[in-house]
């Protein structure tokens, strides 16, 4: 499992909204779950801090939705503060309902994963089965987690590099424009 997820995370690395929807969908598919969500941790323009999904899967199908959750909010803010994951095979009514063609029925369990590296949280992954998830799978999750967070920590910074030098190369094209026109 890990390999097959670590050649997932190294050809899908330039686009943060693919690989998300990437990981998802082979996560839920090879657990066996129902359905899940990415949520990447992102900062405001006033450096607040909130998780927006970027990727979502169920029944096999990719879904789009728009979610935004504060850092501190519900359970997916609870997992990001206490860096820890979050099993829970006593799902509340109305917490997540796992709908098909057939009907819908609450899940079994629920396991929200925090992506971590370096002791910073880079996003969360939720997802919802009728199965209970066994030691080994839980195993292999925190696991797979570390490599997610490395990949999404590397991802993030070649963007942030990317941008600069975008901007350095912008600046640098003004300032020789601005200079032929003092010349000229």
């Amino acid at each position: 499992g890990l390999a097959k997820f670590g050649e997932i995370l190294r050809q899908n690395n330039s686009n943060i909204e693919e690989l998300s929807y990437t990981i998802i969908i082979n996560l839920v598919k090879y657990m066996g779950a129902n359905q899940g969500g990415f949520f990447m941790l992102r900062e405001d323009e006033d450096k607040k801090k909130y998780f927006e999904l970027t990727g979502c899967y169920a029944w096999d199908r990719k879904k789009f939705c728009n979610k935004r959750i504060e850092w501190a909010e519900g359970l997916i803010g609870a997992c990001a503060l206490e860096k820890d994951i979050i099993y829970m095979t006593d799902v509340p009514d109305k917490y997540i309902t796992i709908t098909s063609g057939l009907g819908d029925a609450n899940p079994r369990c629920i396991i929200i994963v925090p992506l971590i590296i370096n002791d910073e949280v880079q996003g969360i992954i939720e997802m919802a089965s009728f199965k209970v998830f066994e030691p080994f799978e839980m195993d292999f999750i925190r696991k797979l987690a570390e490599s997610i967070a490395s990949t999404l920590y590397s991802v993030k910074s070649n963007l942030q590099t990317r941008k600069l030098l975008e901007q350095s190369q912008h600046q640098a094209e003004e300032l020789a424009q601005l200079q032929r026109y003092i010349a000229g």
